[in-house]
């Protein structure tokens, strides 16, 4: 719809202060050159309307349509005098609209005086109503023509013609008309690209951004041009040009650098161009009040940014006050678990805290960001310069050379790992783990490079099945000997493919390791089917005991790319939860062994860890009442497998996963409508940390803790977990969902509650 008003008013503005079609037209002095208004004369000689492509007297002229002529059916009217009036009365209705017209000044000498300076022009069918088509002077405002009935510069020479045209200059339509067309129509297929096309959401936000830049710098560069070509009545016109197109640069800049609260730019924006429209309408006007029943309703335009502004904000502080009221249930449960555990184990509260700056002083040279391995990129750029054809191949020592023969026999499809179906799976010539079959002892040299020992052959399943590549997969498979370190990180990863190939990978190697972690500190799993009053157990990692369990698996991956757009600014190597399990510890004190045996564990490295489980007091002060925290106490430990040999094997040895640790206690009192709550309350969490924030800074009442800052999403440390027992995907909650950290008393980062992976 706003397309269309906008198409409409611009084919109007083209057409604006053209003559419409009258057979009568009147012409009346206002005011003359000494000053006086004289009511016997009207200052002037004659006056004629004129029409593109015409002379004078004769039709259509030979030059088509270039030239302005008089027009041939006004030329023959008839002119009587009345008073300070003149009237033009033809012979009948013309068919087309006259462009201009023109006065002739008096030819008598002398009569300098007597000039009409200050003129209007009115036409009519019947002589009785009559309609101003014309003046002394006129200006452009927005789309419309103001007559303004101003001083015109009459010439003093006799008998001379004075040009009066009153259509908007090309440099004024395309300004007010033509770039408003395009804008609209262009925010139009961008927003419903985007909304048809989920996927392109975040491509249809760059481009609708951009595209707020792009118009306000056209805006302002025409603007320009009208103060440099222009006459002086559209000077004001220009300079609101570049006030209104630097109004659009400055708004795609906050959205391109905050991509949050977009009622308060909006509202900003409504503001600024209602006292914009204001200063244009008293730079062309005498006063505000002057020529309001001429002036076009063009405030529909700033009221209605105002209006968005005002709605967007009204209706985000209604979903945070309701999702902070849904909260408020959770958080109370949690509170009244967390004063109990703090009474009954305080010495170990106390012990789990040192235990955490521990391992938060050993890990600080860490970044819990995902970062690619530079010993397998030089593995696959090594792959493809020892690539050679097979003709030139000589064959190692000890190893014959392969025949036709046995080449085709080794080709056939029912031979090839290629075709392995179920049914031979449980046959004895098949390797436990299909992407390491063929395994080699000693270098040889295949026509897919050379093999090193203990690297897979190119053969494999999982070079036929997987990356449909044998090049690739010998390159990928390449065994690192050495075990990962700081050097061999390198750069962030930038795809989020690549990260969810890492994750698909290196899941079961991860549960694996935290299996193996709840046997040995007593850790549990959450049942998917509680028995009776037992809604955690053991697990041994038994395939055909799996789904007893809820267990976190892999985010999925529209959560992913939600998160990356409201948290993390589109950056994938911020995502450290893709991966992410949840341990169950009946005391603090086996949570807290687990955790300190994770640090002396040389499988993993420990890149980052966040603990909520502060003393009952410290809880109660800071984090009960904060408006951005759920209230669910946890520890978030995110880990790469460096010392995994599966995980080496697999080149996701630098990956990060996230491991959470909960209490029963506090898991056990978790419901499906906390579940809501809590996703409801994750959804606003950006939103409610910078309100708040916002508030802090301008009413200086403490919302937030004086130490946080928000920073239009997560902070640059990767944000906590605070994740649900049961996410909206079945799967355990990754509270890294809760995107919104802030420090807590004793110094960790945290976020709150129940989180939803």
């Amino acid at each position: 719809p706003l397309t269309c008003i906008e198409l409409s008013r611009a084919v109007h503005a083209w057409s604006a202060g053209s003559i419409p079609p009258f057979q009568h037209y009147r012409f009346t002095s206002l005011e003359q050159r000494d000053g006086s208004v004289a009511s016997e004369s009207p200052g002037i000689q004659s006056f004629g309307l004129m029409r593109r492509g015409e002379m004078e007297g004769k039709g259509v002229s030979v030059q088509g349509k270039e030239g302005q002529c008089v027009a041939s059916d006004a030329g023959a009217g008839r002119l009587t005098a009345d008073g300070a009036s003149m009237t033009l009365s033809l012979a009948s209705k013309p068919d087309k609209k006259y462009t201009m017209w023109y006065v002739r000044t008096l030819e008598e000498a002398g009569t300098e005086g007597k000039d009409a300076v200050r003129f209007m022009l009115e036409g009519s069918d019947d002589l009785e109503a009559w309609q101003t088509v014309g003046s002394s002077s006129s200006v452009g405002f927005f789309t419309s023509v103001v007559f303004t009935h101003g001083v015109a510069e009459t010439p003093e020479r006799r008998g001379s013609n004075l040009l009066l045209d009153a259509r908007l200059s090309v440099w004024h339509w395309t300004a007010f008309s033509f770039v408003h067309v395009t804008q609209s129509l262009s925010f139009t297929l961008i927003s419903g690209y985007s909304f048809f096309a989920v996927s392109a959401a975040e491509l249809g936000t760059k481009v609708l951004i951009g595209s707020f830049g792009f118009f306000g710098f056209a805006r302002i560069c025409i603007g320009l041009v009208m103060l440099v070509l222009s006459t002086s009545p559209e000077i004001p016109n220009g300079i609101y040009s570049i006030g209104f197109g630097a109004n659009f640069c400055v708004l795609g800049l906050w959205y391109f650098n905050r991509k949050m609260a977009a009622e308060g730019p909006l509202i900003a924006c409504g503001v600024y161009l209602l006292f914009l429209h204001m200063y244009l309408r008293m730079a062309l006007f005498d006063s505000t009040e002057a020529h309001i029943e001429d002036t076009p309703a063009s405030l529909l335009k700033q009221v209605f940014w105002l209006f968005i502004g005002l709605f967007i904000f009204a209706l985000r502080v209604t979903v945070m006050l309701q999702v902070h009221k849904g909260i408020a249930l959770g958080k109370a449960a949690y509170l009244k678990v967390w004063q109990r555990v703090c009474g009954e184990q305080r010495a170990d509260v106390i012990k789990l805290g040192q235990t955490v700056a521990k391992v938060r002083s050993s890990c600080e040279p860490r970044k819990a960001q995902q970062l690619g391995h530079r010993g397998y990129t030089e593995a696959i750029a090594e792959s493809k310069q020892t690539q050679t054809k097979p003709s030139r191949v000589r064959p190692a020592a000890g190893v014959p050379p392969a025949s036709p023969q046995s080449a085709q026999s080794a080709a056939s499809p029912t031979e090839s790992p290629r075709y392995l179906d179920a049914r031979t799976a449980s046959d004895d010539r098949l390797p436990q783990r299909l992407w390491r079959s063929s395994v080699s002892t000693q270098s040889i040299k295949t026509v897919f490079g050379v093999v090193q020992g203990r690297r897979p052959d190119p053969s494999s399943s999982f070079s036929e099945n997987v990356v449909q590549s044998n090049r690739f997969s010998s390159a990928l498979m390449h065994w690192q000997q050495e075990r990962l370190t700081p050097w061999h990180l390198g750069r962030p990863v930038e795809k989020l493919d690549q990260l969810y190939t890492q994750a698909y990978l290196v899941q079961d190697t991860f549960l694996d390791y935290v299996v193996e972690l709840a046997r040995e500190h007593n850790g549990k799993f959450r049942l998917a089917q509680p028995q009776g009053d037992v809604l955690f157990d053991a697990w041994d990692g038994a395939e055909e005991s799996r789904g007893r369990y809820v267990l976190g698996g892999i985010k999925s991956v529209w959560r992913a790319t939600t998160k990356l757009q409201m948290a993390y600014q589109g950056d994938v190597s911020r995502l450290c939860d893709i991966v992410r399990e949840t341990l169950y510890f009946e005391t603090l004190a086996e949570l807290e062994v687990c955790l300190g045996s994770m640090v002396k564990d040389s499988m993993v490295d420990i890149v980052s860890v966040k603990s909520t489980m502060q003393a009952a007091g410290e809880f109660d002060s800071v984090q009960a009442d904060s408006n951005v925290w759920a209230g669910m106490p946890f520890v978030s430990v995110k880990v790469r497998l460096a010392g995994s040999h599966d995980a080496r094997g697999l080149c996701c040895d630098a990956h990060v996963c996230e491991l959470l640790l909960m209490l029963t206690d506090i898991g056990s009192v978790q419901t499906a409508e906390m579940g809501v709550a809590f996703r409801n309350w994750r959804n606003c969490m950006v939103s409610i940390s910078f309100f708040c924030h916002m508030v802090q800074r301008v009413a200086g009442k403490r919302l937030l803790p004086a130490s946080h800052q928000p920073r239009g999403g997560a902070s640059e440390a990767e944000t906590p977990s605070s994740g649900a027992p049961v996410s909206a995907e079945g799967g355990n909650a990754s509270p890294g969902d809760a995107v919104v950290p802030f420090p807590g008393p004793s110094g960790d980062v945290q976020d709150g509650g129940v989180g939803s992976g």
